[in-house]
């Protein structure tokens, strides 16, 4: 045991007939550790705090564009002084961009009600996107949300505009940037071929030992009762991740209770982190014994 870490263990995972594998590692502690989840990624994977997105802050952001998207005047504004619209066509425009607000701020608040969805949706889709070689559509940070690709800039702009004047919220530009990465993963979908092959890996065992009683549990269990769910879309620094910054894929990291109050850390990635995670823990080891 290395400073109340227990066990180490990394599987990998094929998906039958796609090229990506999934990677999963799972660290186990005797204890919750005494930092925030997000500076241990920050220490394990060399990333930026910025670039780890938790599902609580990407809920923050979320009820920004909610606020946004369901402001009526502000539309309204926008398509008659921005855009300028004819009389004639304004009606329509409005009636279309209505609809398309409507289903976004359902797909929202979808994934805001039930945290496992923003697990599942995340962790498909990386395997998803790195097996097919699709790049993220995040350009504008809601891909299928608004008709026409001029009114998710004007979204984009004005929840920009909306995190530089909110001292609360402590994000701006970069973290936005950031944002638009794991939601394009996150409101993304995949084919039903996929979907049908991916659906047997939720169902695997992943072992830990934090005690004799809970030596593992299924994935899909994992993800269901997780304590906080952190996506993080650029792994910067790795030597061992170089590939992923070419191919654009993501890293999926779930904070798990176990049954004896310990905690579990899992990275799930389309990537091999062993080497990187390894490397941290002999560190930690080295740490320990001065």
């Amino acid at each position: 045991m290395i400073n109340g870490l227990g066990t180490y263990s990394s599987r990998g995972f094929s998906v039958p007939g796609y090229s990506a594998p999934l990677f999963v590692n799972a660290m186990d502690m005797e204890e919750a550790p005494e930092r925030p989840f997000e500076s241990i990624i920050q220490e394990m994977l060399l990333v930026p705090q910025r670039r780890i997105v938790t599902v609580e802050r990407w809920n923050l952001i979320a009820e920004m564009t909610l606020k946004i998207l369901e402001d009526e005047a502000f539309w309204q504004r926008v398509i008659k002084e921005e855009l300028g619209y004819t009389k004639a066509w304004r009606k329509p425009i409005e009636d279309l961009l209505a609809y398309y607000r409507v289903e976004t701020a359902r797909r929202f608040e979808l994934i805001r009600q039930d945290h496992t969805f923003f697990a599942y949706q995340a962790l498909k889709n990386l395997v998803y996107q790195a097996s097919e070689g699709i790049g993220p559509g995040y350009e504008y940070g809601v891909p299928v949300a608004l008709p026409f690709p001029r009114f998710s800039a004007i979204l984009n702009d004005e929840l920009t505009d909306w995190l530089e004047h909110d001292s609360d919220v402590r994000a701006g530009r970069d973290d936005l940037l950031v944002w638009r990465r794991v939601n394009s993963l996150v409101m993304g979908s995949t084919s039903l071929e996929f979907k049908a092959s991916f659906a047997p890996l939720l169902e695997y065992e992943i072992p830990y030992g934090l005690s004799p009683k809970t030596k593992s549990d299924t994935l899909e269990a994992i993800i269901k009762h997780a304590r906080t769910i952190a996506v993080i879309p650029v792994l910067s620094g790795l030597e061992s991740t170089a590939t992923a910054l070419a191919t654009q894929q993501w890293i999926l990291a779930l904070q798990a209770a176990a049954t004896t109050g310990g905690v579990m850390i899992i990275f799930l990635s389309s990537v091999a982190l062993s080497d990187v995670i390894v490397r941290w823990l002999k560190k930690r080891e080295i740490e320990g014994n001065r």
